[in-house]
């Protein structure tokens, strides 16, 4: 084949397999839209955010675990605190074994008990923007540690089951050569790991009352300064 000929037939074959990407990409993505890939060196994840059915979700995939959460834009013009808590609650982790590139940490504490009314009936408490979700389990390891992809559910709970409830943290960390910390980042890092989350979470509250009538409240974090606590702000209309 001549050199001229051989340029052209080159040209062909590439312009197929950009058709066959093309199609397969709107394929793949028929449900998915506006989808963007980022690198986040935090969690040591690759970040993809995508919209289906109306609504906007993050996911973020790591060497061992895949979050998704869904994304909120809330505007306020001012906001009042409803609580403090302690967030010094339980932990587990994974271990950090030979060619393992991260670790992951599931961190729980307990949620205050933000509606005290004889007349609610129920509370579903939804959460946005950030790996964390509300819930009432106690069995970290095996609800969220040992899962390879997890979706940050509602919390759909009885007036009574708000002393149960826990805000539960799901992060996935780069593993380091520091024999001092298990391979494993330092307490420090971890802790700003932590506040990172907190602080970027969005969470929603849809009361629904015995007489039938309901609303909605939004709540931010705030972490403080001593890192054991967090102030829990709520959100005007």
């Amino acid at each position: 084949m001549k050199e001229g000929d051989m340029y052209a037939f080159n040209k062909m074959i590439i312009a197929g397999l950009l058709v066959c990407c093309s199609l397969t990409a709107v394929a793949c993505g028929k449900n998915r839209e506006n989808t963007s890939v980022v690198t986040s060196e935090y969690n040591a994840a690759n970040v993809k955010d995508y919209e289906e059915d109306g609504v906007k979700y993050r996911e973020e995939t790591g060497a061992k675990q895949t979050i998704i959460y869904p994304l909120m834009e809330h505007d306020c013009a001012d906001m009042e605190q409803a609580a403090v808590c302690s967030i010094n609650g339980k932990q587990s982790e994974t271990d950090v074994r030979d060619k393992d590139t991260s670790y992951i940490i599931i961190s729980s504490f307990k949620w205050p008990v933000l509606y005290n009314d004889d007349d609610v009936e129920k509370i579903v408490y939804k959460t946005y923007n950030a790996r964390v979700r509300l819930g009432i389990e106690d069995d970290l390891s095996n609800e969220y540690q040992n899962k390879k992809k997890l979706k940050m559910d509602k919390a759909d709970i009885t007036a009574g089951e708000q002393e149960q409830l826990k805000m539960i943290l799901c992060l996935e960390l780069k593993s380091t050569n520091d024999s001092w910390y298990m391979n494993k980042q330092s307490p420090e890092s971890e802790r700003q790991a932590k506040n990172e989350v907190l602080n970027s979470v969005l969470v929603e509250a849809e009361i629904s009352y015995k007489d039938g009538t309901s609303h909605t409240d939004y709540y931010k974090l705030e972490t403080i300064e001593n890192g054991n606590s967090v102030n829990i702000f709520k959100l005007s209309e």
